[in-house]
């Protein structure tokens, strides 16, 4: 039986031709960074398309979209300067708040004092602390903080205007 012109449909799909192809197909991703409100980006690498200028709850929002291939890892690389404010009598706080629903993934943080300062407490241990620079490798399967302690050279200005994360 034939169905007459009226009836009949087309389906055109907007996807790769079956679910196998999709299996194999790119996804495209996208990342953000909440950081203190006047914190100032230096350099982000790892992104196909940056978007700017956003903020939410009074932190800056550093953020963008990134094409992951099948079965390959990407690395995202945010650097960025801290305002005077963050950082109290030469302590500095870094909180990494997990995304709800997503699996543990790993996290590298380096975080580096301006020149001549000296870093004099980190917790957790750091996986390397080399002068003014301290770097973190963790899991990030809950909500963490990494806490630091500052000296400064004699006549030094406020540490916060220098201090980077990436």
């Amino acid at each position: 039986m034939t169905l007459p012109a009226s009836t009949r449909s087309l389906y055109v799909s907007r996807y790769l031709a079956g679910y196998v192809d999709l299996q194999n197909g790119c996804y495209w991703n996208y990342m953000r960074v909440l950081v203190p409100g006047d914190s100032a980006p230096l350099r982000v690498k790892g992104l196909a398309a940056p978007v700017k200028d956003l903020s939410e709850q009074g932190r800056a929002v550093f953020a963008g979209y990134f094409v992951l291939p099948r079965g390959k890892s990407q690395t995202v690389r945010f650097e960025y300067g801290l305002p005077p404010t963050v950082v109290d009598e030469s302590r500095y706080t870094l909180r990494l708040e997990k995304q709800p629903g997503v699996p543990p993934i790993p996290a590298t943080v380096r975080v580096t004092a301006p020149e001549g300062w000296t870093i004099t407490y980190a917790y957790p241990n750091p996986t390397r602390l080399v002068g003014n620079r301290a770097e973190f490798a963790m899991t990030l399967d809950r909500d963490r903080a990494i806490e630091l302690g500052f000296e400064a050279p004699s006549a030094a200005g406020p540490v916060g205007a220098l201090v980077r994360t990436t």
